[in-house]
């Protein structure tokens, strides 16, 4: 499986991005395989809402995550990375049983995200807060950790999937680096 993980962020830092978020804050996730610019909300193939990552965290999350994921490039995929674009910062999401929020599967890569390479998510969630809400990749054999503070990242081209959320609520970081479109 191309899938990598880490442990990257302690339990404590977790819980205080979470709790840095703002209630009003929260809009409906998009789905961008569309043709429309910005996406469009469609509930049937992603549920979940998102926000910003608080400003105050953005900077020192975002550059611990690009550190992180340089080196994992580095030893394991070595493509060619121009990091983070202003059109595409990652973001903070929330998986909630209340709507069984999802994604269906799909891959990050497409018409109009061609230059996504490298997709991630970090999980800020304990495991145990919620059920649901997977991460997975080609079935159960593929399945992210649900520990608290890993990051799990992959090929933006790989096809993978968030599960119904049925208990509780899943927060989680998920953004992408970019580089020259795949040929």
């Amino acid at each position: 499986m191309a899938v990598e993980q880490i442990e990257l962020f302690s339990a404590d830092e977790c819980a205080a991005l979470i709790s840095a978020a703002d209630p009003t804050l929260w809009t409906s996730a998009r789905v961008t395989d569309n043709g429309s610019a910005y996406g469009s909300v469609d509930a049937n193939v992603r549920s979940a809402l998102t926000q910003p990552i608080p400003s105050t965290y953005f900077d020192p999350v975002v550059q611990r995550i690009v550190r992180a994921i340089g080196a994992l490039n580095s030893s394991r995929w070595r493509y060619d990375l121009t990091g983070l674009v202003a059109w595409d910062f990652p973001s903070l999401l929330l998986y909630d049983a209340g709507a069984m929020d999802h994604f269906t599967q799909h891959v990050d890569a497409g018409a109009e995200n061609s230059t996504r390479k490298l997709s991630f998510s970090l999980q800020l969630s304990d495991g145990a807060d919620y059920r649901g809400g997977d991460l997975i990749f080609g079935g159960v054999a593929g399945l992210a950790k649900r520990g608290r503070g890993w990051m799990t990242v992959f090929p933006s081209i790989l096809a993978h999937e968030v599960t119904p959320t049925i208990a509780g609520r899943r927060f989680a970081v998920v953004g992408w680096i970019h580089g020259p479109a795949f040929r």
